[in-house]
This record gives structure tokens, sequence and C-alpha cells, in this order.
């Protein structure tokens, strides 16, 4: 066992290079009409929702602009070319709670710009609302194909969607960012207002939403399906999201913040027409839209009625019926765990990455989290992420069958509902489990609502388990804060009504 030194965990900011910044078009969209009551007070008034200064619950974080001094003069007045720089007095702004500025990679040419917002997100609360309505990846796994059908798919992805807000007087206030200039010095931009000449001090500001701030993707969520939903392209029949069973309409609707995505269980006899079907409509429609609105659709990751596309990091395969991890994200992983292997040593930092990356591809065959055993080990023994390993022969075999299996990892949207509804209970003598024939008319519907991951995992204390196994506990003290967890319906209704039997029942 060793450690290494100087390793910045999870660190992956980098200074600013103007020239790596993309900023096309200028703020054009206006998303107060598409925002519920809460969201549009949220938008346009922040500093007036947020707490003051003296109720924060910490000081606030030391953030900066990093950039040299030529790179933060030239980032600003890039910023004032696009019209997304603005200026106020140092009476509009809680001072100490500015914002600072870095970037991170996007790709080989550009960089992403991201707003620091940590110290004013201090006094904000996000609502999490609209934020669950996103879909995931997970989503598309539910999806069920007929024989005969295949799944089309349509989407595009909106350009600069952040930067794309216009925002109120209050919300550029909000969005000061450090390095007060003196009322001289900013009048070298073009959006300087004359105005704040009797200002001691003016405060260069963000003039959009941005990556950063604390309610940004509530913001744009929301706004987002606003959109959709207010056009008549997404309701509650047709939405994919986080925590929505999978819709029973044909065509459904997901939206991920910038990207949206349609798709339709179409015959497979009307796709090789070439007939443009319904959802691929919808999309033309939709991206016409987009551009009234201000918003600038990304040509070259637009789609149409396509069976073989690749979004929210999964790869779609609507003609054969399989959705698998991009082989993108997939390769590089198990490229990175094979030199592991090699090298027969990793830091725990580094297996806390490859188990974290493992876990994503193995979601889209669940069972193959199954072969997570050893590497477990070293993260639950509360280790420095820089203490460095030497990988035991079983740890390796256990990577390398991870790197092996991961490529297989898919899920067959073709795989018939299984006949039976199983339960299954554990106590401290054992398990047991019984299964119950469903009647054939239910078995979609219970594919829909299936458990997708544990409800309560948390182990009781020693003293508690006794006070368990002895019938000395409170029931309330066995589940999270005293709070007993609801079933679903359905499960009732399936546990009350149907004749179950005996599986197995095994001494453990």
């Amino acid at each position: 066992m060793g450690r290494v030194s100087g390793l910045a965990a999870g660190v992956v900011a980098k200074a600013i290079e103007v020239d790596r910044i993309a900023l096309r078009g200028r703020p054009a969209f206006s998303p107060e009409p598409f925002l519920d009551e809460l969201g549009r007070k949220i938008f346009t008034h922040p500093i007036d929702v947020a707490k003051t200064p003296d109720e924060a619950a910490c000081q606030p974080p030391k953030v900066r602009i990093h950039a040299s001094f030529k790179e933060r003069t030239a980032l600003l007045h890039k910023l004032d070319q696009s019209g997304r720089l603005g200026f106020v007095g140092q009476s509009q702004v809680h001072v100490g709670f500015q914002a600072g500025l870095f970037s991170i990679l996007k790709d080989l040419e550009t960089d992403r710009l991201i707003f620091d917002s940590r110290p004013f997100n201090l006094l904000e609360q996000p609502p999490g609302r609209w934020v669950s309505s996103a879909a995931t990846a997970s989503n598309l796994l539910d999806i069920q194909l007929a024989d005969e059908e295949v799944l089309a798919c349509s989407g595009t992805d909106l350009r600069e969607f952040y930067y794309s807000f216009k925002v109120s007087e209050q919300r550029l206030a909000r969005n000061s960012l450090v390095g007060a200039l003196r009322p001289s010095e900013a009048a070298a931009y073009a959006c300087y207002d004359r105005s704040l000449d009797k200002e001691r001090f003016v405060y260069p500001c963000l003039k959009t939403l941005a990556m950063g701030d604390a309610c940004a993707v509530e913001l744009a969520q929301t706004a987002h399906i606003g959109i959709l939903y207010q056009a008549g392209y997404v309701d509650a029949e047709n939405l994919l999201a986080l925590n929505l069973a999978v819709p029973r309409s044909p065509s459904m609707t997901g939206v991920v913040i910038d990207d949206v995505v349609m798709l339709e269980k179409v015959g497979r006899a009307a796709l090789l027409a070439q007939e443009e079907i319904p959802s691929a409509r919808s999309m033309r429609e939709v991206f016409a839209l987009y551009e009234r609105l201000g918003l600038t659709p990304h040509p070259g990751k637009t789609f149409y009625q396509q069976v073989e596309s690749e979004f929210w990091g999964a790869e779609v395969a609507g003609d054969v019926g399989i959705v698998r991890a991009s082989l993108r994200r997939v390769l590089p992983i198990c490229m990175i765990c094979l030199q592991v292997v090699k090298m027969k040593v990793a830091s725990v930092g580094l297996l806390e990455v490859l188990v974290g990356a493992l876990t994503s591809v193995f979601l889209f065959r669940r069972r193959l989290l199954s072969l997570f055993s050893v590497v477990y080990e070293p993260l639950q023994r509360c280790l420095s992420r820089q203490t460095i390993l030497r990988l035991s022969t079983e740890m390796l075999e256990e990577l390398f069958l991870c790197l092996s299996l991961a490529p297989l990892a898919a899920t067959d949207l073709r795989c018939q509902n299984s006949e039976f509804f199983y339960s299954s209970d554990a106590s401290h003598w054992g398990l047991g489990v019984t299964k119950a024939e469903l009647p054939l008319g239910l078995r979609a519907e219970v594919h829909r609502h299936k458990l997708r991951k544990s409800v309560w995992v948390k182990l009781l204390s020693p003293l508690r388990r006794r006070q368990r196994l002895v019938g000395t506990l409170p029931e309330a003290d066995e589940l999270p804060e005293g709070q007993m967890l609801p079933s679903h319906p359905l499960w009732l209704v399936l546990g009350a009504g149907l004749q179950h039997r005996e599986v197995c029942r095994a001494q453990v």
C-alpha cells in the first residue's frame, strides 16, 4: 500500500481561453410565458426570493475568474459583443456574493463556459419540482416492442440553450461577477449605461441564464417542457420522465434540458414505405417553433425517423430492439480498466471512478451489477482517495470480467413479460419466495410499474437488530426517520388478490 501526492480529486476546471469559447447569436428567448408561477418569480425576481446575506448558512466561498488579465478582458468584450454582458452599481448587489467563471473541456476544439455561482447559491433553494420531468436513458429500457414493431426516433439539441435566455434587471444583478470596475473603466464596453457614472464601483454581470446557477436546470427544464406542453406536443399521456412509468402511448417524448427526442413504435411495413410518421412531422414543427421563439436547434444533432440513433448516453437500435450504453463511453472505460489490470495497482480514487463508470454501463443490463464484490472492499474501508493499492488476484479477475462483459450490457426491448408475479421476504433466519400467475392483460402493466431500485437499504444498528429479533423494537424505529413507507396500490391488490404458492424457503 502506498500513497500518491498532488492528486486533485474531481477537478476538471481549466483556465479560460476565449478563442475556445463559442457564443453564438444573442439572447432572444423569453421564458416567462412557459414557466409556472413559482418558476417565473424565481427567474424574474431572484434576489427578492432568495435569503438575505445574514441568513446564509455559512460564509460564501472565495471564487475567481480563472483567466489571465488579458483573457479576462477579452472574455468580457466577447460577452459584450454577443449581448451577454451588463453592468450594475454596487448598491444593487449583495457584496461578497459575486460569481466566478471557469471553463471545462467540451471537445478538442471548444470549451464550455461555467458560471461559478457558489456564493449566491447559498442564498437559494431550488424548488426541485419540474426537474423530475427530465427523461433518462433508463426510461428507454422499459419500452416494449411487439414482433412487427420497430422504434423510430426523431430529435434535436438546442445550441447555447442557457445562454439564449433574456433576463430581468434583478437577475442581471444576481449574476454579478467578481472584479468590480470603476465607471471610467466600464465605459469601454458597449453595454455600459451612463446612468451608472455616479457609482463608486460597478460590477460586470452575465446577462443570461448560466450553468452553475443553482436554479438553472430547474428553470431551463420547466421552460422547455412548457414550450412543448403549450404547443400540444407533450402531455401526461406521452411524457417520458425520471419518476414516471413508461407511457402506454405508442408515441413518447422525452426532454433533458436542451435535448428533445420523440419516439414512436411503428409497424415495420409503414417504415419501409418511407412515409413520414407523425412523430417525425411533429419534430419538424417543433424545430420551426424553436426558431420563432429565439432558440437555435443544432442542425448537426437533428435527426428524423431514425431506427439507429444515439442520445442521452444510449445507443438505440430500434429495428433490432436493443438499447445499450453508447460504445463511445464504454470502450474508453474498458481501455482504462484494462490498463489498471495490466499494472496491478490503482489508487482508491481511480477505483471509485471505475466502479462508478462501469455501474452507469451495467444499468443497461442490471444483472451485471452482481459482478461487483471485491472492488467494494477498499471503498468500504474509508481509505484516502490518494491511497495506492496492489490489487489482489480476486480483484484483477473481477475487473477483467467487468471490462469483458461491459460491451455486452444491453436490454432487449422484445423480451416477453413474465407470466408470474414474485414476492420475497427475509428475516433473521432466512428468506422465502412466492409466485402467483398473472392474468395476460396485467403483464404489460405490471412491467410498467416494476421496482427500479431498492426503497430501503439502511442496516439497523447492532442494538436495534437485537431488539428486532426479540420483538421489542417499535415498528417506527425500523424505518427512516420513523416514517412508514407507502406501498403502490398495485402491489397491495396483487399481493391480496392473487393465489400465491411457495417457490422456496432457505436458511441464510
